[in-house]
């Protein structure tokens, strides 16, 4: 994969599902999302990451909080790129194409 989509996750599964939704309809296909719930008390999170094709959700037994979550996704990327999400941004049409064109042209990253 080019580029990793890291979301991580605190009772935000009213959100999860429509961040998802708006990766599912990028152009750019080359990547991967990493779900990093972080003991969230919410239950549906794993059917939530299921429903997403190639999803891989990594979940915490207590809240580490945001930098961990973040930390332990990029851990368990081995992508080029990653990208961190907040589990309620949710990304127009072509975000992921114009992120990695970007880097690509410009070469510093």
């Amino acid at each position: 994969m080019k580029l990793s989509v890291i979301i991580p996750n605190y009772n935000g599964i009213m959100y999860l599902s429509k961040c998802l939704d708006a990766l599912s309809k990028q152009d750019f296909k080359d990547f991967d999302v990493i779900i990093v719930d972080d003991a969230s008390s919410e239950e549906g999170v794993e059917e939530v990451a299921a429903s997403y094709p190639g999803a891989v959700l990594i979940k915490h037994d207590v809240n580490r909080g945001f930098a961990a979550s973040v930390n332990d996704g990029i851990r368990a990327s081995s992508s080029e790129y990653v990208f961190l999400l907040n589990n309620d941004a949710y990304v127009d049409d072509g975000c992921l194409r114009e992120l990695v064109s970007s880097i690509e042209k410009d070469g510093e990253y």
